[in-house]
């Protein structure tokens, strides 16, 4: 019962990691290909998200050896390869080779919400934006040197 319980629950944490997470990782320790899983504990207790949902931030951004370390206080829990499909299911059309620019993409943080148009929301959409123009430079060098090899 706890376990289904707890996947039930898995399923409405992965909206705010996906939407808000991203960005949060990139301010708080720049464009990075993989972060630990102390920089994602961080950015989780920092921003206030759910502590118990941690796993899905190790699955978006550590590598799968990481992940299997930090996320066994966290069980039963789903695996990072389950995480990963979920995400993918959800966002990516079943990509599960997604990075950090496609999760920044998925990002709340690209526009200003509702009325509330304060210099801190602008600030927030034009950091976004910023950091969105240094991951596409990384993505494009990156395509490059893959077309190059």
């Amino acid at each position: 019962m706890y376990y289904f319980l707890k996947k039930f629950l898995y399923r409405f944490q992965y909206g705010k990691y996906i939407q808000q997470l991203p960005f949060y990782m990139v301010r708080e320790f720049t464009v990075k290909a993989n972060y630990a899983p102390d920089e994602a504990n961080y950015a989780i207790e920092t921003h206030g998200f759910n502590k118990r949902f941690s796993p899905i931030a190790y699955a978006m951004f550590c590598t799968a050896e990481q992940y299997e370390k930090a996320s066994v206080d966290f069980l039963p829990c789903p695996s990072y390869a389950q995480i990963r499909t979920k995400i993918a299911t959800l966002y990516f059309n079943n990509n599960a080779t997604f990075g950090l620019y496609q999760l920044m993409q998925n990002s709340t943080f690209k526009t200003i919400w509702g009325s509330n148009r304060s210099s801190s929301s602008r600030d927030a959409v034009q950091e976004y934006w910023r950091y969105m123009a240094e991951l596409k430079k990384i993505e494009e060098t990156e395509e490059r040197e893959g077309d190059t090899l």
